[in-house]
């Protein structure tokens, strides 16, 4: 009986693919930690600039121009100028912040949904290597009663060779004795017919 593959015989292996998978894993929880950390930053952030909205609105809607043209000199003007000059500054590099944080965020999710996606399709991967390993157990289960059977078969076959080898071989030996005891009666006659033959012959005389 030719042997036959199970088939999927030389597909990837599945400790490569669970090994993987693993990895996977471990990088999307270092992605969540990292979105984490950006959106306490951003909540930081927008907690930060409330604040500054809240002082804002607690001295009045007022504009910087009310603020340069109540300068008492022009060294106060120039004081003045330099504080709007800061406030806006740190007012600007909040926003920039905050845009940062949001672009930053908007990323590490998009990231981690990738990442998501990698290990699902690994996942599916691993069931179906997962299905084709069994499927190929249960064919190597069925080769291997094939083979049983096989030699099962072999097996009666030739004690029922050596059976009618031996029946054979007892003809054989009958038959062997059973003309060695027919040939040697033969001789036995001709021997006594000899005699007799001799024995008239001595009469004559």
């Amino acid at each position: 009986m030719k042997a036959r593959m199970p088939a999927g015989f030389g597909r990837p292996d599945m400790n490569a693919l669970m090994r993987q998978a693993q990895k996977m894993q471990d990088d999307m929880k270092a992605k969540q930690a990292e979105l984490e950390a950006s959106q306490a930053e951003e909540q930081r952030l927008n907690e930060q600039y409330k604040t500054r909205i809240r002082s804002m609105e607690e001295t009045g809607n007022i504009s910087y121009w009310a603020i340069l043209f109540g300068a008492n000199s022009f060294s106060d003007l120039l004081d003045k100028i330099d504080v709007i000059q800061e406030i806006a500054k740190a007012d600007q590099l909040m926003l920039e912040k905050m845009k940062a944080v949001s672009e930053q965020i908007a990323s590490e999710r998009t990231e981690l949904e990738q990442q998501m996606a990698e290990l699902d399709t690994t996942r599916e991967e691993l069931d179906q290597q997962e299905a084709e390993l069994e499927a190929q157990r249960t064919e190597a289960d069925s080769l291997l009663l094939e083979m049983m059977q096989a030699y099962e078969e072999m097996n009666a076959d030739y004690e029922q060779n050596m059976a009618d080898e031996a029946e054979l071989s007892d003809e054989i030996a009958k038959s062997e004795a059973a003309y060695y005891a027919a040939l040697s009666k033969e001789e036995a006659e001709q021997i006594k017919g000899q005699l007799e033959e001799a024995g008239a012959e001595v009469e004559l005389k």
